[in-house]
This record gives C-alpha cells, sequence and structure tokens, in this order.
C-alpha cells in the first residue's frame, strides 16, 4: 500500500491511498484538506488535516475510522510517521509559534527537543521511527542551519552530509537496520538526497 494525497482542480487537497492497483481518495470527515503521510504494515495510516485556514490537526485512520490527534496545548499539530506497533511522530508548533517533534507512544505524546536547538522539525518536516524506537529528525540552530538527528537509547547525534558547502541537512526516515535517509541542500541551493548506512 502506498499513501499519499493529490490536489484537485479547485486547489484542494485529498488523502490517496493506493492498494492492489486501485487509487481511493479520502478525506477526513468536517475537513476542508487532508494529506496522507505515513502507514505501517497492518495498514494505519498518519498524516493531517485543516477544518479551518491555519487550523491543522493530526490524524490516524485505524480500519476506517479517523482519530484526531492534537498534542495538549499545541496551535499546529501534524502526524508524519507510524510504526508497526502504532508508535506515530510528527510534528507540533507549540502556542510561542516555535516548532517540535513529538513521540505518541501508548495514548501519551512525548516532546523531541534537540539540545540547545532553536526549533526541533517545522511544518512538513519529516520525522522517521523504526522498530527499535530510533528516531531521525531536523533542527535548527541559533544561526538558522538546519541539521538532521538521530535520537537513539536517549542520545543526540547531528546528521550533516559531508560535503563542502552544505548548506542544510534533513533526516527523515530510518529503517530496522539503522540506515537512515534524507535529504541536503547544496551550496548552489539545490536539494538532493543521501542514504547513510549504518
Amino acid at each position: 500500500m502506498i499513501v499519499g494525497f493529490h490536489i484537485d482542480p479547485d486547489g484542494t487537497f485529498h488523502g490517496l491511498v493506493r492498494a492492489e492497483d486501485a487509487l481511493a481518495s479520502f478525506d477526513v470527515p468536517g475537513a476542508i484538506f487532508t494529506v496522507a503521510i505515513g502507514i505501517n504494515p497492518p495498514g494505519d495510516i498518519v498524516g493531517f488535516y485543516a477544518t479551518a485556514p491555519g487550523v491543522f490537526r493530526g490524524f490516524r485512520l485505524s480500519r476506517g475510522a479517523f482519530i484526531s490527534l492534537d498534542f495538549p496545548g499545541a496551535a499546529v499539530t501534524e502526524a508524519l510517521g507510524i510504526s508497526a506497533a502504532g508508535d506515530i511522530v510528527g510534528n507540533y508548533r507549540s502556542a510561542d509559534g516555535v516548532f517540535h517533534e513529538f513521540l505518541l507512544s501508548d495514548g501519551a505524546f512525548t516532546s523531541i527537543d534537540f539540545p540547545g536547538a532553536v526549533a526541533t522539525g517545522g511544518m512538513l518536516f519529516g520525522v522517521g521511527l523504526n522498530p527499535q524506537g530510533d528516531l531521525v529528525g531536523q533542527y535548527r540552530d541559533a544561526g538558522g542551519r538546519s541539521h538532521g538527528f538521530l535520537l537513539e537509547d536517549g542520545a543526540f547525534t547531528t546528521i550533516d552530509f559531508p560535503a563542502p558547502g552544505v548548506i542544510a541537512t534533513v533526516a527523515t526516515a530510518i529503517n530496522p537496520r539503522g540506515d537512515i535517509v534524507g535529504r541536503y541542500r547544496d551550496a548552489a541551493g539545490k536539494d538532493r538526497g543521501y542514504l547513510l548506512e549504518r
């Protein structure tokens, strides 16, 4: 199964799922747009939707039922990934306008903040989680530069693509072996993908 979104001629976003060579569009009930981002092996889908301009909420679609996801006190919540066990990762924006990443596990939200960062995550910045619970994402330092990171066994590690003039690095996914993929922006401002084998 593959998930994503499409945009209709009116400019409205709709969730999209492909299963058994068939495409199906879907919307969270009452939403003015729906974006699907992640899916796990059992077929649970996560993403985010809006009920009004600028009002973003995460969702989980499981066995045909939508569940809204809101980080407590957040102005914006985006669910961006889900593990086979049902743990969900994403981004949220707190009331002060700062972005953070989160983990939702066993019904409890945990804020993920890289130590000393100005912001962790950001609107539509990917967050990845593997079955071992290792998490990857991105943070912004005080100078405004973006870096990828790995959170493994409670310890943070910075990920910067090793090339001269790299402007930014983002980590978006991690597999069960611990290999990480993401993107970086080179000195010419061009975005490129990378694979970090571990």
